[in-house]
């Protein structure tokens, strides 16, 4: 594996161009596999605009700015109908290109993201319940759940993760 340094690149969805935004899609869909009959514009449009409402977005970029890796953090404040006041975070797009996979980089921008985010519900969410979700893989289920050990993982099909601050 390459252990060649990685560039993490920090930026707000909504500093995103299209040419990094196409690159972004075209690392997802080099990784992933598309289900048959999913309307790539569709699916493009829609990853566009999550991308740009997201608060951070953290781009792994190898020598040569060539895209390797990608993580996109959205957050959004709400309440529930008693008046408990929420957080609701999604963690989606996180992808490495097979290359790189094990390469600190990745952990390495995902704590200073973590990090980031914790301080900013601390200086302006403190008190509200923070709800994780859009992690679907039951290995970052078991690496959330490890790491928050106050966390709570939702029965049924929406399973969620709580994680109190």
């Amino acid at each position: 594996m390459p252990r060649r340094k990685l560039q993490i690149v920090s930026l707000s969805g909504a500093e995103l161009t299209p040419d990094t935004l196409q690159a972004m899609s075209d690392l997802r869909r080099s990784i992933m596999q598309m289900k048959p009959g999913i309307d790539l514009a569709r699916d493009f449009d829609k990853f566009c605009r999550f991308c740009r409402h997201a608060c951070y977005v953290y781009l792994l970029y190898a020598p040569g700015q060539q895209l390797v890796g990608s993580m996109v953090f959205a957050a959004d404040q709400a309440s529930a109908s008693d008046g408990t006041a929420y957080v609701v975070v999604q963690i989606e797009y996180v992808f490495l290109a097979p290359g790189y996979r094990g390469h600190v980089a990745l952990p390495l921008a995902f704590m200073r993201l973590i990090l980031r985010f914790l301080w900013r519900m601390l200086r302006h969410h403190r008190g509200h319940q923070l709800w994780l979700c859009g992690i679907g893989y039951p290995a970052s289920l078991a690496f959330f759940n490890d790491l928050v050990p106050q966390s709570y993982i939702g029965p049924g099909q929406d399973r969620q993760l709580q994680m109190p601050v």
